[in-house]
């Protein structure tokens, strides 16, 4: 009925501002990932939680939604939200790291807890799995400030990002990413630097 549509409108839009709300501000490519793929993520929060006794389901979603998370750094913010923090480049770039790896550990450790509880025999796998995820974020938001363009989305490089997310599936892979990591982080360093001179 047009009630029930209402209804149903109203509590997902009051259901998705509240979790829009809980974001930090500083974490605003959160906030817009959020908002463009609510549902799915609200699908596999819901996968996680309550189909968590069968094995492969939260290493699929805790896979799944890394790879989600790592898109959100996709598109420059502008310029004057760089500057706003008065952080010199380095400091820019390790608070950047810091509160994205951080508030990604908050959105999943119910699922490492979980997984521990119905499948602790099988620790390893979660937590490698766990770490390959902070992996794959740092290489994203390290590439991201390298290859900065005020309100432009990444020129992002599909091959690379394959390479990184095929970490998961092949760790052999795993010092490319730290390497591209530590490279990016230079790069980012220096691209921000004549934006953030005045803050050093």
């Amino acid at each position: 009925s047009l009630t029930g549509f209402f209804t149903f409108s109203f509590q997902k839009k009051g259901l998705n501002n509240f979790i829009l709300a809980a974001i930090p501000n500083l974490l605003f490519e959160w906030k817009a990932g959020v908002r463009k793929y609510f549902w799915l993520i609200l699908l596999l929060f819901l996968l996680g939680i309550f189909i968590s006794p069968t094995i492969y389901v939260v290493p699929t979603v805790l896979f799944v939604y890394s790879v989600l998370v790592a898109t959100f750094f996709q598109e420059g913010e502008s310029r004057q939200l760089i500057e706003i923090r008065e952080l010199s480049a380095k400091k820019f770039m390790l608070q950047k790291l810091k509160s994205n790896l951080s508030f990604f550990a908050l959105t999943t450790i119910l699922f490492v807890v979980l997984f521990l509880i119905f499948h602790a025999q099988y620790w390893y796998i979660i937590l490698m799995e766990y770490f390959i995820s902070f992996c794959l974020l740092t290489f994203s938001i390290t590439q991201k400030y390298a290859k900065y363009q005020p309100n432009d989305t990444l020129e992002s490089n599909s091959v690379l990002f394959g390479i990184a997310v095929s970490g998961f599936f092949w760790p052999p892979n795993l010092p490319f990413i730290w390497i591209m990591s530590v490279y990016y982080y230079f790069q980012a360093i220096k691209k921000l630097n004549p934006i953030l001179n005045d803050f050093d």
